[in-house]
């Protein structure tokens, strides 16, 4: 993260490659993102196999005003 610009809301990373995906060194060549943008309230979910997009993911939902970001239980339903 040592001389990345990360786009923030409300305090914390946005949902999008140049917020927590940069703050996180989440490599997108290894995970599979979707729901990346700007703005609060943003579900961005990642899914850490590939090849089982929604059964082997996380969520991260960027912070509301007065609150902080929400990070979902992983789901390893179908993980390899």
């Amino acid at each position: 993260m040592d001389g990345a610009t990360i786009n923030m809301i409300n305090g914390y990373p946005t949902s999008e490659n140049n917020g927590i995906i940069s703050a996180a060194n989440i490599d997108l060549n290894d995970y599979n993102v979707t729901g990346a943008a700007a703005g609060a309230g943003v579900v961005l979910t990642i899914n850490v196999d590939g090849g089982h997009i929604g059964t082997c993911s996380f969520t991260y939902t960027s912070a509301l005003a007065n609150a902080s970001p929400i990070i979902s239980a992983v789901n390893i339903s179908n993980c390899n």
